[in-house]
């Protein structure tokens, strides 16, 4: 039996949320009305059809209710009625029905993305092959101004992220860790070192081309949830020759440009300023120095004075703070 449009947004969060974006639109819009919501009755037919894997049905179901479906508005409804059909078929690996809903060389990139990210939330490697083969790039910047394969390795549903088996899938299938956005440095690397446990870390860094150099990687790790592994995954990184005494995105123009009234500091500034001593000593013990400067002129023990950090003011006020 297929399901109901209730069932399906509540098998993906992401359905759920831009459903009720789309529903807000057609109550706001008044002249430039988007269109009606497609009546529950023939939303049913299109998901018994792809639940079924019937193309065909689907097939005249479109032709009937869409027959522009590659304009932006094509006729009565707006093709954003569909997305609980590409939902459902984008979870459940349904390639035959997918290959009729992304026919056409004009399919939005929105659509696709979105059935992309359903696809990574539910595991469905066949949808994302299907992509791939459709000529996706797995690399390219998207929107929200990261990679998929970042996206993939970001925080998701605790405990179960970032989920390992499809990470390395997508690393074996084009994914680049290292890609990054033109504007600023950040990684699907700088989302590992934030997210991932160490053992993948180290995975991604020694057997499929992780990158210390990019990412502004000790930066980020220092984000880590509190007993998440933090002194392991900094040790791991500084092992493998991660810039320890250079301020974020020191030398990057074009990061640089989008944070011109940021105040920018080592990575000793940001675990100073957080009041991470354990952190700040580890840097210590590895040679962090204590005179460099933030781009605003500041010392970590300003940064740490200016947040009321009093006991990481404490260690570097110290004569033995050096010794862990």
């Amino acid at each position: 039996m297929a399901p109901s449009l209730e069932e399906l947004m509540a098998m993906s969060p992401l359905l759920d949320e831009h459903m009720k974006l789309v529903r807000l639109l057609q109550v706001c819009s008044s002249s430039k009305a988007p269109g009606p919501p497609l009546p529950e009755a023939i939303l049913d037919m299109f998901v018994a059809a792809v639940a079924a894997d019937d193309a065909d049905a689907l097939r005249s179901l479109l032709d009937k209710h869409f027959p522009e479906r590659t304009k932006n508005f094509p006729g009565t409804y707006i093709v954003s009625e569909l997305l609980p059909v590409v939902s459902y078929a984008a979870r459940h690996g349904k390639v035959v029905i997918l290959k009729e809903l992304f026919k056409y060389e004009s399919d939005d990139s929105n659509f696709r993305d979105f059935a992309a990210d359903d696809a990574l939330d539910a595991g469905a490697k066949d949808t994302l092959l299907f992509f791939l083969e459709k000529g996706w790039d797995m690399n390219e910047i998207r929107k929200n101004k990261i990679t998929f394969l970042a996206s993939a390795l970001s925080e998701s549903k605790p405990p179960d992220k970032p989920d390992r088996d499809m990470v390395l899938w997508l690393i074996r299938h084009g994914a680049d860790p290292n890609a990054r956005s033109p504007d600023v440095d950040d990684t699907a690397m700088s989302r590992a070192v934030r997210y991932a446990p160490p053992s993948l870390i180290c995975e991604l860094l020694d057997r499929y081309g992780g990158g210390v150099r990019r990412g502004q990687l000790l930066h980020n790790a220092l984000l880590r949830r509190p007993g998440d592994d933090l002194l392991e995954v900094m040790g791991l990184l500084l092992h493998r020759g991660a810039p320890l005494n250079t301020t974020k995105y020191a030398g990057d123009a074009g990061s640089l440009r989008h944070h011109t009234t940021s105040d920018l500091g080592t990575p000793l500034h940001v675990a100073a300023s957080m009041g991470k001593a354990e952190a700040v000593q580890h840097l210590l013990s590895q040679g962090a120095d204590t005179s460099i400067c933030s781009t605003k002129g500041k010392t970590a023990l300003q940064w740490a004075e200016n947040a009321r950090r009093d006991n990481v003011v404490a260690i570097l006020r110290s004569p033995d703070q050096y010794k862990l």
